[in-house]
């Protein structure tokens, strides 16, 4: 390698650094309540294409010693769906389904339940449908997502300003993300996580929580013909739904399944107390941290 070529390595490794650093302080900022006129993420005041290269260049800021920059565009692009569906996100809440209807009653009264008198990190809080259970009696919640629009629609549900409090934040790197926590729920996420990064990112989860910190999850169940075509790229580990929104618009969005066995495994070494149901509908799971992670 040529001294001109080591040298442009070298200064892009600087500039990656120097990028991430800012992201991450951003985060940390706004998170920690400090107003910028364009946060991170946030394309209000901006036209459409200004608001693109905003969303670009968070993406790239965000990126971490252990993620490449293609992570980091796949988060953008899962970031930029959710965004767009904001507005009709909460829909599918509302389908006139009973089964489905009465596994959602069960989740909502388990949350409220298991996760009463605790401090709360909620990963990828969505338009807060699920936090406003959360609020209702746990000591605090501090609900993260990194899509401006979906945060906007959490907002304005107002709940206890003194109990929730909403960030703009990766779950990625919930080192940004400020407090201790004795509680976490990250409900209809982990079917977004690539596997090869599932290990990767209950480390860090786990690695936030308290001893004794209770976890729920929940997500989909597949079920044929629902939620849009479902596709396996070649060559991957991963599955993805073919999602069309309200405007006519379809996406590829990463949307992983698991069974039962699965989720035995990946969760089993936490904890001894593991809890797994499996409905027509949804999958739940919920456990206490044994001790903290090594």
């Amino acid at each position: 390698m040529s001294v001109a070529v080591a040298t442009a390595a070298s200064r892009k490794t600087v500039i990656a650094f120097i990028r991430q650093f800012i992201g991450v302080f951003v985060a940390h900022l706004t998170c920690s309540g400090v107003v910028f006129a364009n946060p991170a993420g946030s394309s209000e005041g901006l036209d459409a294409r200004d608001a693109r290269r905003l969303r670009a260049w968070n993406a790239f800021a965000r990126v971490s010693h252990s993620y490449t920059l293609a992570s980091a565009m796949a988060r953008d692009i899962l970031t930029d769906y959710y965004s767009r569906r904001a507005p009709e996100y909460e829909r599918i809440y509302h389908r006139d389904d009973p089964v489905r209807q009465r596994e959602q009653h069960a989740m909502a009264d388990e949350i409220g339940r298991s996760l009463k008198g605790r401090r709360v990190l909620e990963i990828a809080c969505g338009t807060g449908y699920w936090t406003q259970f959360v609020a209702e009696n746990a000591a605090h919640i501090t609900a993260i997502d990194s899509s401006p629009e979906m945060l906007a629609l959490a907002r304005a549900k107002n709940l206890p300003f003194d109990r929730a409090k909403f960030c703009e934040a990766n779950a990625d790197n919930l080192n940004s993300v400020p407090g201790e926590f004795d509680g976490c729920l990250a409900m209809f996420w982990l079917s977004h996580v690539p596997r090869s990064r599932l290990a990767g990112f209950l480390k860090q989860l786990h690695e936030r929580l308290l001893r004794n910190a209770i976890v729920l999850m929940a997500d989909n169940v597949f079920m044929p013909g629902v939620g849009g075509e479902l596709v396996q790229p070649e060559n991957s580990a991963d599955t993805f739904k073919v999602r069309t929104l309200s405007d006519g618009s379809a996406e590829r969005v990463l949307k992983n399944y698991f069974s039962e066995s699965e989720l035995r495994r990946m969760f089993a070494l936490q904890t001894a107390d593991l809890q797994i149901t499996i409905g027509q509908c949804f999958w739940r799971l919920s456990y206490h941290m044994e001790s903290p992670p090594v």
